[in-house]
């Protein structure tokens, strides 16, 4: 029988393709990745994929496979044919932002999930902004004084913004003989301190 061009179509489904990125993948909060992939045979007709995540919490992925980090945490970020027939994943693990240390006049953002370590006054200006986001732990030493002997204060001569949520509160830490400092200092007595 003669074959006549044209008259012969045949879908060439995605047999094989993987993720170009390691199995794995560390991102801070806010940051994101373009995850991308190859596809088995390259001329396949069909190659239609879906992204999604294990959890959006800690890790949302778009349709075209960038993934954003939420907050610390680890997420499975999966890469499926739209026939279901292949899958691919890259376990994406959300880490803290640097740690920052401070003092003297502060201004700007204390980025998502960030340690801040306060080793002396810290002081807002007037006219300047300082914005803490969700999930900032804020450990103040206790070694520091000032010329006077007075222990750490915090300032506030501008605007302070606090953006702290149920699920991802700011967090002021203080270690314990400070906290006995000031509970006597107010005449408190603490029934435990640990």
């Amino acid at each position: 029988s003669a074959f006549t061009a044209g008259s012969f179509y045949q879908d060439f489904y995605i047999k094989e393709f993987t993720l170009k990125h390691n199995r794995e993948l560390t991102l801070k909060p806010g940051n994101t990745e373009a995850l991308t992939y190859t596809i088995f045979p390259s001329n396949a007709t069909k190659k239609e994929v879906s992204w999604n995540t294990s959890d959006s919490t800690i890790a949302k992925v778009s349709i075209d496979g960038t993934v954003t980090a939420i907050k610390p945490g680890s997420a499975k970020i999966r890469i499926t044919t739209t026939d279901k027939n292949q899958m691919d994943s890259c376990t994406v693990t959300v880490s803290l932002n640097d740690p920052l240390n401070v003092t003297g006049a502060v201004e700007g953002t204390w980025k998502k999930y960030s340690v801040i370590n306060v080793t002396g006054q810290i002081n807002i200006p007037a006219d300047k902004t300082l914005t803490i986001e969700e999930g900032v732990e804020i450990i103040v030493s206790d070694a520091a004084v000032d010329a006077n002997g007075t222990k750490i204060e915090i300032i506030v001569n501008g605007n302070l913004y606090c953006k702290g949520k149920a699920d991802a509160p700011i967090l002021f830490s203080v270690n314990a003989s400070a906290l006995v400092a000031v509970m006597a200092t107010l005449a408190l007595v603490p029934a435990t301190v640990s």
